[in-house]
This record gives C-alpha cells, structure tokens and sequence, in this order.
C-alpha cells in the first residue's frame, strides 16, 4: 500500500519523528529559512510545524493550497498524532 503524499512547512529534518515517516511519503519539506512556497502536485496532506512558522505563513500556505488538508501542530510526534487523528488523516503504520 502506497502511503500518503505530504508536504511540510516549518522545522528541520530532525524535527520530523520517525513515525510520521513510517505513515506518509514526505515529497517537499519547507523548513524555517525557507522565504518561498510553491506548489506541489498531488498531495494528500500539508504538516505545518507550529514551533517554526509565524502566523501569516500559515495563511499564506492555506491560500495556495485551498482544497488540501492543513494541519498545524507542534514538532512532537504526540501533538501532530492528536491532530491527524482528530481530523482523521491519519493513514496505518506502513512498513
């Protein structure tokens, strides 16, 4: 089974928990530095790391992407589970 597409916003690579690797396919990471974002095709999920990321870049990213899922949570594996769970996005553990 093919895991999710997502696209993240906000954090570094460590930031990023190893279970939300074994659930979705990370195609584009957007971490603090980054001044621009541009779209990607074919997403199931944007993560917003809430830790890294200012208020108007949430919106900004809610802007281009209007009928992709957002969700915004901090960088813990416990905050962004409680978040994808209950909005229900989130996929099984993949392999």
């Amino acid at each position: 089974m093919e895991k999710p597409k997502a696209v993240l916003v906000g954090g570094k690579a460590f930031n990023i928990s190893e279970e939300f690797h074994k659930r979705f396919n990370i195609v584009r990471h957007f971490d603090q530095d980054a001044h621009r974002i541009s779209a990607v095709q074919g997403i199931a999920i944007i993560l917003i790391l809430r830790d890294f990321v200012s208020h108007n870049m949430i919106e900004r990213v809610k802007a281009m992407f209007p009928r992709t899922p957002i969700v915004a949570a901090h960088k813990g594996w416990s905050h962004m589970y409680t978040e994808l769970e209950r909005r229900r996005l989130l996929p099984p553990q993949g392999e």
